[in-house]
């Protein structure tokens, strides 16, 4: 659990940025999306799914989504939304990794169904911010005027759904969903678990010393998804998607080498190894793995 504390806490915390504010603009008159997901642009890289609202019920995970923790940095992304993470029903932390990794361009979504007056009233009387003129009937869009490093520069606030904050690098991306609408090529994790993922890699997965028996798992590898659970372990169960149906082959080959050597290591890791399941499909390798709490607490 503190393992998948920290996880979602790094992730939240890396969101800062560096790029221009957009100008504002008009929107169409409305928009519908199935989810408050739906307006995070569809270049990020990887797109994190918290549910909160079950996360805060969870005795082994209520940690990660403590406001303490969360706020710990400070960051001015996390003064602001603080209240809304409290009562919410569903995190998205969406980030793109650029050539020299991640800098913490992204945008962060939190479905919250009190979101309203009081969010705009927030924002009214912030003098670095001004609305942005919209005709949408459902969202108010605002931007931050010089934005630093660790603020949100866009907003948007719908009303009884919740609300969307872009990075200075992110804030043009999100303006341009409120000219033609959510993205269709958008990642989507899937909605099971406390955590999940869906991510396109960039260059491949590193692997290098003692991590190069991965090398073969990240190449050719175009697109994943994950999701994590905690019961009496941690269960994870994804599905990576490859170029190829020889690159996939070659990705089960190199986990269930790790997974037997796992297996030779006795205790929790034999444990670990028994619990995995492998199976390929075509391109696609679907794995499923149960995580004893000994062997996180052994890592830690």
């Amino acid at each position: 659990a503190a393992c998948v504390a920290r996880c979602c806490a790094i992730a939240a915390l890396g969101l800062a940025c560096s790029s221009s504010r957009p100008s504002p603009v008009v929107a169409p008159n409305r928009f519908e999306a199935a989810s408050i997901s739906d307006w995070i642009p569809a270049d990020v890289d990887f797109l994190v799914r918290i549910d909160a609202a079950r996360l805060r019920r969870h005795p082994l995970a209520e940690a990660a989504i403590s406001p303490r923790l969360l706020g710990a940095a400070g960051s001015g992304v996390f003064r602001r939304i603080l209240p809304a993470l409290e009562r919410a029903q569903a995190i998205y932390i969406g980030g793109r990794v650029m050539s020299d990794g991640f800098q913490g361009d992204g945008v962060i979504a939190i479905e919250d169904a009190a979101t309203g007056s009081a969010e705009r009233e927030a924002l009214a009387k912030d003098g670095t911010v001004r609305r942005i003129a919209l005709r949408a009937a459902n969202v108010e869009a605002y931007e931050r005027v010089g934005a630093r490093r660790d603020e949100p520069a866009v907003e948007l606030v719908f009303d009884r759904r919740g609300i969307v904050l872009a990075t200075p690098a992110e804030g043009d991306a999100l303006v341009r969903l409120l000219r033609s609408g959510p993205d269709s090529d958008r990642l989507e994790p899937p909605a099971r678990g406390l955590v999940s993922v869906a991510g396109r890699p960039r260059g491949g997965v590193p692997a290098e010393g003692r991590m190069a028996w991965l090398r073969p798992v990240g190449e050719a590898l175009a697109k994943y998804s994950a999701s994590v659970d905690a019961g009496d372990a941690v269960q994870m169960e994804g599905e990576l998607f490859y170029e190829g149906e020889e690159q996939a082959e070659r990705a089960r080959s190199a986990l269930e080498a790790a997974l037997a050597w796992a297996g030779a290591a006795g205790g929790p890791f034999r444990s670990l190894s028994d619990s995995a399941r492998l199976a390929r499909i075509g391109d696609v390798l679907e794995v499923r793995i149960t995580i004893p709490f000994a062997l996180i607490a052994a890592v830690n």
